[in-house]
């Protein structure tokens, strides 16, 4: 198998060395961990050094940019949070000025804070049919951009939590004509490659973060940085920044598991086998079932394994069906009071996907649909992201907190995409909405502690 870092740690292992470094288990551990702490070193020669750039896990980097179409890829073991630090570091800078897909991830939304950027939001329509913002475009990214010559960078989303893809290309060509980067967060797109789709890299992004472990079979926290052929940047200084972002001591099994993941669908790529499940299982759904799963159609375009169902048609709310299928031992990434959300990967079979179509089956159905929630509202900003975030704070009831200015990020997760954002304004349809879609189950929310809104407008 052609997996450098993977065989790297393996064959380490396989020699029994004397451990006299850390981790403290010493690869001993017994039972479940016992495989998984067998590969689990410290920076070694064997090993290579994860942010000097060298050694077996560069090795693994460079087959995965070659993989995704990329000039150059980085391995991190915390996520696509910290691509994302990382990128916004790089391409924006320390208060600097980002335009962004207002459905972005909070951890972009903490990046924001950490560097002190301003953000300018694109906030594209929704499509009357699903419900869901549809893909950011030129005709939408265009006049906020010249709006904006400060700016120094474009951030979208793609594939969305919900499946649905947005066409890059002309995106970078219309930023790189105006002098702007295109960066991805890409995170659910992993598998791409495997089902011949263009990565965000490839599509022409500069800069890219990939959750390996949503859609490859790698461990929790595994992801990539890509870094497009045109970017002025190369891994070290990239590698140097995002050393600003995680702990010192990276998981060695995490970032095998991202090498072992390539090579495992390199050499046997049974991820079409995936897409065609998921293909035949929309059908099923659509013409079984009284639940309608979201397909492409013209200016949809969907990941090919992502399969998310639309409850409400059938008068059940994402949330109940949620519950209900709690109950049978059947747990979906992700619902809300429309939808369900499951995440199809090479790992599943026609017999898991039998088993949800006849769950769908015995789940009840309303005679009515249920009364549509009230659409997301604009964003009110009347004070700095990073002042509001990291500044004093109060915790006040949300049913009282309309006039206040919001001291937190509050995001349902998943999908981890912000209502409200610290310095912005909570007003009674933001109340109104996080009331009907149940996102604020506490019932109370941190503000500023100012109640008369005093904060200067940035």
């Amino acid at each position: 198998m052609n997996a450098p870092l993977y065989n790297a740690l393996a064959g380490l292992a396989g020699r029994e060395p004397l451990r006299l470094h850390m981790p403290g288990h010493k690869g001993r551990m017994t039972e479940r961990f016992s495989a998984v702490s067998a590969l689990d070193f410290t920076e070694l020669p064997p090993t290579g050094n994860l942010y000097a750039g060298e050694g077996p896990v560069r090795e693994a980097e460079k087959l995965f940019a070659s993989l995704g179409g990329a000039k150059d890829a980085l391995f991190f073991s915390c996520g696509s949070t910290q691509g994302i630090q990382t990128m916004l570091t790089a391409a924006v800078g320390m208060g600097g000025t980002l335009i962004l897909d207002r459905g972005c991830h909070q951890s972009v939304y903490h990046a924001m804070a950490l560097l002190d950027i301003t953000p300018v939001y694109l906030l594209p329509e929704t499509d009357r049919k699903t419900g869901l913002p549809r893909p950011v475009t030129v005709e939408l990214l265009a006049p906020v951009i010249a709006a904006h010559p400060e700016a120094t960078a474009v951030l979208v989303t793609t594939p969305s939590y919900y499946g649905i893809q947005t066409d890059l290309g002309p995106l970078a060509e219309l930023c790189h004509k105006n002098g702007l980067y295109l960066l991805a967060d890409q995170a659910h797109g992993a598998h791409f490659p495997f089902l011949t789709i263009p990565t965000a890299a490839a599509s022409g992004a500069d800069l890219s973060a990939v959750s390996a472990h949503k859609t490859l079979p790698a461990l929790g926290g595994a992801s990539i940085l890509y870094v497009g052929k045109d970017a002025p940047w190369d891994a070290l200084p990239l590698k140097s920044l995002s050393a600003l972002f995680a702990t010192t001591s990276p998981s060695w099994p995490v970032l095998a598991s991202i090498d072992y993941a390539r090579a495992l669908l390199s050499e046997h790529n049974d991820y079409p086998e995936a897409a065609t499940l998921v293909r035949e299982y929309r059908g099923r759904i659509r013409q079984e079932t009284s639940f309608r799963p979201l397909e492409d159609r013209p200016g949809q375009v969907l990941d090919p394994c992502r399969l998310t169902v639309d409850m409400k048609c059938a008068g059940l709310s994402g949330l109940e069906a949620d519950r209900l299928l709690r109950e049978q031992n059947i747990f979906v990434e992700m619902a809300d009071e429309r939808y369900l959300v499951a995440i199809i990967t090479n790992q599943d079979r026609k017999a898991d996907l039998h088993r949800f179509l006849e769950a769908l089956k015995a789940l009840p159905h309303g005679e009515t649909a249920p009364e549509e929630a009230p659409p997301v509202p604009e964003p009110v900003v009347r004070a700095p992201l990073r002042k509001s975030l990291l500044g004093p704070r109060e915790q006040v009831v949300l049913a009282s907190s309309a006039g206040r200015i919001a001291a937190q990020i509050v995001a349902p997760y998943p999908p981890g995409i912000p209502v409200i954002v610290p310095g912005e304004e909570i007003t009674e349809k933001h109340i109104a909405y996080l009331q009907k879609k149940s996102y604020n189950t506490l019932g109370y929310v941190y503000v500023t502690p100012n109640p008369h809104n005093e904060e200067a407008t940035p």
